[in-house]
């Protein structure tokens, strides 16, 4: 409930260091307004849980997991008492002015692609859009799925502010369906996206369709 101003945390409990890096993770997370906490046992990586947080205060270290009800004030008086406005969070600057752009994602969300598929897509679009100047007079942004058939998810008019249409995207989910049709999805977008009761704005701004497919379609799509 990002959009009705609801404080975002992520709390993140470790016994062990990650295989993997987890500074792009961690500051994507930031950027998206997610205020993240870690604790860790003494085998966790103090220096990886701090790069995981968003202050060094907010890293908190136990002996195993038996002893986690220690820290418990600790990590509930920032819980209960930080608000939205309180947060100091690094954002991607927005990009020098490109002027207007109705930009459509045309998502597949056949059974091809499944759910952690759709995840994978939704962070990709999450990543995008953090760098858009979104707003009625810029950068409007509309989301359509498809399999064997089509699902608009919001119109280029939906959304009139930019963390409206990125909680939108965050609550997106997977349609499901057999082999996706791209040409229908495409036609789907001409007749019903495409228009000005969609929020088009073809005399203003220019028009970008970004599909993200995971399967060939069965017809031409020429």
């Amino acid at each position: 409930r990002l959009e009705e101003g609801v404080p975002q945390f992520l709390v993140v409990i470790s016994g062990d260091r990650s295989l993997d890096d987890v500074s792009g993770p961690a500051q994507h997370l930031k950027r998206s307004r997610v205020v993240p906490f870690a604790i860790g046992t003494q085998n966790a990586d103090a220096e990886e849980l701090k790069l995981i947080t968003l202050k060094p205060e907010y890293t908190y270290s136990i002996r195993t997991f038996q002893d986690i009800s220690s820290i418990e004030q600790q990590l509930l008086a920032p819980l209960q008492t930080m608000k939205t406005s309180d947060f100091d969070i690094p954002t991607l600057p927005a990009p020098s002015d490109i002027g207007k752009r109705d930009i459509i994602f045309l998502i597949d969300g056949s059974d091809s692609v499944g759910v952690d598929g759709i995840a994978n897509i939704r962070d990709f679009m999450l990543k995008v859009l953090t760098q858009l100047d979104i707003k009625p007079d810029q950068i409007r942004v509309g989301v359509v799925q498809y399999s064997n058939r089509q699902k608009t998810e919001f119109s280029l008019n939906t959304h009139l502010t930019k963390e409206a249409v990125l909680g939108a995207v965050r609550r997106l989910r997977h349609m499901g369906g057999p082999t996706p049709n791209l040409e229908e999805a495409i036609n789907y977008v001409i007749r019903k996206e495409i228009n000005p009761s969609a929020g088009v704005r073809l005399a203003d701004a220019s028009q970008h369709l970004v599909v993200l497919t995971g399967g060939r379609s069965p017809s031409d799509v020429s």
